[in-house]
């Protein structure tokens, strides 16, 4: 076997078998060889640098001198086979040690990679239940919201539905007032005169040859005044009729305003002549306003009618005009009995009773202020009236001017 090792060059394997020759020598008490054997190995175990074999050689040796009663030899080598076991020990263990300590760090980092794992996948699920709370908060906030818009949209819609009926209703009950004043009109405001006229004529006829020239007279001033209020009264009821219609737009021209006030006074002169009053106009020739000369014509002609009508003689209506910027505005003042602050509400209204406005005896149908107020507003104007009991009163419109018309 050395022979073996030495043509390979084991020195591990040479320092091996010299040991075992050396043990086996010492067995057979060949003591002398054996010393060579083991002393030849124990140097080229110190050499190599192999602990294990230093550690065999020496016990070996303790024994060889042992055999050879040598005890000081073999206690010297027992001493270095002892301190390099426990050398060998002290080292294993601190490999084992460290093995250990290297083991008990790597379960340690695992196990911390292991909370930081279980710790992420906390995070990851507190997370996902966020985000799921999150959107469940999103979606119940969307259905509130839903809820609420769906809420809102029907009250809404419930109001706009209940506005629209009020309008509705209060349109029925001006449609009906409208209709409740038309046939009062004609079965009694028209009617009554044309009986009047009837029998004021009737008795002219039947009683003609036995009547004076003055009672004569007198029938036909009463037939002349009957007739005269029923075409005015007819001509409104035809106008009104056909404003609700809304079949006929205004037919918007340029009208000289002092033209049309001079003809309109007069159309009224002869009525205001019989009961003393004077009519004055104070508007100046080239007030140009922008309107329809038929409906301006009808609300100048019901506005001078009615002062007239309701100023006792002898009195003064005076007709005049003001530059509003935009607007020309036009004031029809009498010196009448006036209208109260109460009545004046009740003015321009299809749904009043004219009979229940003012104290005069003399009590139209109110058609005529309605269709003022409508060809008014259909121009692009407004009308009121200004009163005060027993000092008069001003009924005032307005109409849009045409460009550089100067006052």
């Amino acid at each position: 076997a050395l022979k073996i090792k030495e043509e390979f060059d084991d020195q591990v394997g040479i320092c091996q078998t010299l040991i075992n020759i050396g043990q086996l020598r010492t067995e057979l008490k060949q003591f002398s060889q054996a010393k060579i054997y083991l002393e030849k190995g124990l140097e080229i175990s110190k050499n190599l640098g192999v602990t294990n074999l230093v550690i065999v050689a020496y016990a070996h040796l303790a024994d060889y001198y042992e055999k050879c009663r040598d005890f000081s030899n073999a206690y010297k080598y027992q001493v270095r086979y002892t301190i390099l076991m426990d050398s060998v020990y002290i080292e294993d263990n601190k490999q084992q040690i460290a093995e250990m300590q290297v083991r008990y760090e790597t379960e340690k980092k695992e196990q911390e990679n292991e909370l930081l794992r279980q710790q992420s996948e906390i995070q990851s699920l507190q997370i996902i239940r966020q985000r799921n709370q999150r959107n469940s908060f999103i979606i119940l906030a969307v259905l509130m919201l839903g809820l609420a818009l769906a809420v809102y949209s029907r009250y809404e819609l419930k109001r706009r539905t209940n506005k629209l009926l009020e309008e509705k209703n209060s349109q029925l009950a001006i449609l009906n007032a409208t209709k409740d004043k038309f046939f009062h009109i004609i079965s009694h405001d028209l009617k009554n005169p044309f009986s009047s006229l009837l029998q004021v004529s009737q008795h002219l006829e039947e009683r003609f040859s036995v009547l004076n020239d003055e009672q004569k007279l007198q029938i036909i001033s009463l037939i002349s005044k009957s007739s005269v209020q029923t075409h005015s009264l007819l001509a409104n009821l035809l106008e009104w009729s056909v404003s609700q219609s809304g079949n006929v737009p205004a037919k918007i021209e340029e009208i000289d305003l002092h033209e049309m006030i001079e003809n309109t006074i007069e159309f009224s002169k002869l009525s205001a002549e019989k009961k003393e009053i004077t009519l004055v106009s104070e508007v100046m020739p080239r007030i140009l306003v922008s309107a329809d000369r038929n409906m301006v014509s009808t609300v100048l002609r019901n506005l001078l009618s009615n002062a007239i009508k309701f100023t006792n003689g002898p009195g003064e209506v005076r007709l005049s005009s003001k530059d509003r910027g935009e607007f020309i505005e036009v004031r029809v003042k009498d010196s009448g009995i006036g209208i109260s602050e109460k009545d004046l509400g009740k003015l321009f209204r299809i749904d009043v009773n004219s009979k229940e406005i003012g104290r005069s005896k003399e009590k139209g149908t109110g058609l005529g202020l309605v269709l003022c107020r409508e060809f008014v507003e259909k121009n692009g104007g407004v009308i009121w009236a200004e009163s005060t009991l027993e000092a008069g009163s001003t009924f005032v419109f307005t109409l849009p001017k045409v460009r550089n018309t100067r006052l």
